[in-house]
C-alpha cells in the first residue's frame, strides 16, 4: 500500500499544506471499498479513468495506486469543493504520493466538467461516482459518464445503501445495457424464486417493482458499493441496432 495512504488510514488523520493534522472524519471510503476499487481496476485494465468527488483523496490514492500497476495514462478528478471545503488536501496527498503526472483535475460542478469532457470527445474505461448523492445529481453524473464510457467499461457507485443511489442502479439495470459485476449476496435458489414471481404478469402489475423484480434478481448486492459494466452503447429510436424504443421504460 502507498505510504501516504497507509499513514492516513493508520492515523485516521490528514495533514494540511502547513503541516497541521486534521481528523479524517467521514470523508473517505473504507478499506474494503478501496480494495474493491483496486481489484476492479486490475481486472479492467483501464487506460483512462474518472472520479467524481475527491475530498481528502483517500479513494483517489487507492485508484491511482492501482492505475500505476496497470500502466494507465490518466485519472480525471472532478471536485468543485476541493479547496472551499477540503483546503486542497486531496490534491496535496496525491502530490505527496507522486501521482501528479496521472491527474487531470477539474474544480467545477460535476455536470459542467462532464459536459466539457463530452464536448472534447474524451473516452474513459473506468469511473467512480462519489459526488452529490441526490437522485437528480447522481443521475446526471451517470448519464454524462455513460456517453464517454467505452463499451466494456466499469462504473462504480459509492453509498449504494442510499435510496437515491440504489434507485438509480435499479433503473440502469432494468433499462440500460449494463450488468452488475459485483458479488451478489443472494443465493441461486432465492434468485430462481424471485424470477418466478417477476415472470408472473398479474403479480408484476400489482406489486411494486422492488418486490416484483427484487435486487437479488438484478444481482444488486446488499453492500456499500456496486460495480456496473457497460455492455454496449445505448441507441434509442427505430434505427437499425437500436437497443430500446424511444417510448421504452421499465419501472424501477
Amino acid at each position: 500500500m502507498d505510504k501516504v495512504l497507509q499513514s492516513i488510514i493508520y492515523s485516521r488523520s490528514v495533514v494540511t499544506k502547513d503541516g497541521i493534522n486534521r481528523p479524517l472524519g467521514d470523508h473517505h471510503i473504507p478499506e474494503d471499498e478501496g480494495d474493491f476499487l483496486q481489484k476492479m481496476i486490475r481486472d479492467a485494465q483501464p487506460r483512462v479513468s474518472l472520479e467524481v468527488g475527491c475530498a481528502y483523496g483517500v479513494s483517489s490514492l487507492y485508484i491511482c495506486e492501482a492505475l500505476r500497476q496497470v500502466n494507465a495514462s490518466k485519472h480525471i478528478i472532478i471536485d468543485a469543493y476541493q479547496h472551499e471545503i477540503f483546503d486542497g488536501i486531496g490534491l496535496i496527498n496525491l502530490q505527496r504520493a507522486g501521482y501528479d503526472d496521472l491527474i487531470c483535475f477539474f474544480e467545477t460542478l460535476s455536470y459542467k466538467s462532464l459536459v466539457h469532457l463530452n464536448e472534447q470527445c474524451v473516452k474513459i474505461d473506468f469511473a467512480f461516482i462519489d459526488g452529490q448523492h441526490t437522485f437528480d445529481y447522481v443521475l446526471v453524473d451517470f448519464f454524462l459518464i455513460d456517453k464517454i464510457l467505452r463499451t466494456g467499461g466499469i462504473v462504480v457507485f459509492d453509498d449504494l445503501s442510499y435510496p437515491s443511489i440504489r434507485s438509480l442502479c435499479r433503473y440502469i439495470l432494468l433499462n440500460l445495457p449494463y450488468k452488475c459485476v459485483s458479488p451478489t449476496s443472494q443465493t441461486p435458489l432465492l434468485r430462481k424464486l424471485a424470477a418466478r414471481v417477476s415472470a408472473n404478469t398479474p403479480l408484476r402489475r400489482i406489486l411494486k417493482p422492488s418486490i416484483s423484480v427484487p435486487d437479488g434478481q438484478l444481482t444488486l448486492p446488499n453492500s456499500r458499493y456496486v460495480a456496473l459494466q457497460k455492455l454496449k452503447d445505448d441507441l434509442i429510436g427505430e434505427c437499425h441496432g437500436a437497443t430500446r424504443h424511444w417510448t421504452s421504460h421499465r419501472p424501477f
